[in-house]
């Protein structure tokens, strides 16, 4: 196994156990809206993680501390933007 797929193989435990566990009490960080932990991914309201720090601006995607649960509209709409400080708007 590389590197790489034992990296991404973690992540995703790791993530599934995060999401299973409701410690962000099922509502998105970016709009406030409830969001469905039975949603099939895709839909708008289905739960999806979200990184504080883009991935792509170097963040760690295992950094547990930097996750943020995110119904799919937002996170797709925000893509690798960050965040403004404090809450963000609905804007998002």
């Amino acid at each position: 196994m590389s590197r790489h797929s034992a990296r991404s193989t973690a992540y995703l435990r790791r993530r599934q156990a995060w999401l299973a566990s409701g410690v962000h009490g099922w509502r998105c960080w970016l709009c406030g809206g409830a969001v469905n932990p039975r949603a099939r991914y895709g839909r708008p309201d289905s739960a999806t993680v979200d990184h504080v720090v883009p991935q792509s601006m170097g963040g760690d995607p295992l950094d547990v501390s930097q996750w943020r649960l995110a119904c799919h509209r937002c996170n797709s709409r925000r893509r690798d933007d960050t965040p403004p400080l404090g809450r963000p708007s609905r804007r998002w």
